[in-house]
């Protein structure tokens, strides 16, 4: 699922978005991030960000909305960091991204649903539907086509994710129509989830009505 995450999260978020002060896209690694003392004191700290179920972007936000400068950069060549240690800690991570996004928005939420759903992982059953007719009708082969080409263009990305940025085994990109389905999934529980009261991430509970959250520029 890793690399279908990559992918979207490189479509939606783009790095190159963070690093153009003219652009409203902000957020921090929370895995590995540097900040100055002065700045990380002028926006608040963590305590100005405790509410947030994201609250590496949230204080990436608040760094580059207080005008200060920000640059994300490779470093997977000096530290490596683990994203989900298991699957349940994957499972929540996929919610985690979607249920703020939702807060604050949700006709971008469920946007931003559909669009993963039919780029990433459509493509897929379509393209098995339509082999059945794909000689018999024109609309089964233009179908089919366009399957077809999705699909190669999914591959293709989950390969350059593979082994230029995650720098995993090839093989493991054959795997893209599943770990599409399991980030559709982790997604649309994630939409489902929004709408209660509160929400666990790492034993601990965020009570979604006493706080608006503000932790990703949509």
């Amino acid at each position: 699922a890793l690399p279908m995450i990559s992918v979207f999260l490189h479509t939606r978020f783009s790095a190159l978005k963070v690093n153009d002060p003219s652009k409203k896209t902000a957020y921090f690694f929370g895995s590995f991030f540097i900040i100055k003392q002065k700045t990380y004191e002028s926006i608040g700290m963590h305590e100005s960000v405790k509410h947030e179920i994201i609250e590496d972007g949230a204080l990436g936000k608040k760094v580059k909305e207080s005008g200060h400068k920000m640059k994300i950069v490779r470093g997977d060549h000096l530290i490596d960091a683990v994203w989900a240690r298991d699957k349940s800690t994957l499972w929540n991570a996929l919610k985690r991204l979607m249920i703020p996004l939702y807060l604050q928005s949700k006709k971008i939420a469920i946007g931003c649903f559909f669009a993963v759903l039919f780029l990433l992982f459509m493509p897929f059953p379509i393209l098995a539907y339509s082999v059945v007719g794909v000689f018999e009708t024109v609309s089964f082969s233009i179908l089919f086509a366009t399957s077809v080409i999705a699909t190669i263009m999914i591959y293709i990305g989950a390969i350059i994710e593979v082994k230029k940025l995650l720098q995993l085994k090839l093989v493991d990109a054959l795997f893209a129509p599943i770990g599409s389905l399991v980030v559709v999934l982790g997604f649309l529980s994630g939409l489902l989830q929004a709408n209660s009261s509160t929400v666990s991430w790492r034993g601990r509970k965020y009570h979604m009505k006493d706080h608006i959250q503000n932790s990703i520029s949509v």
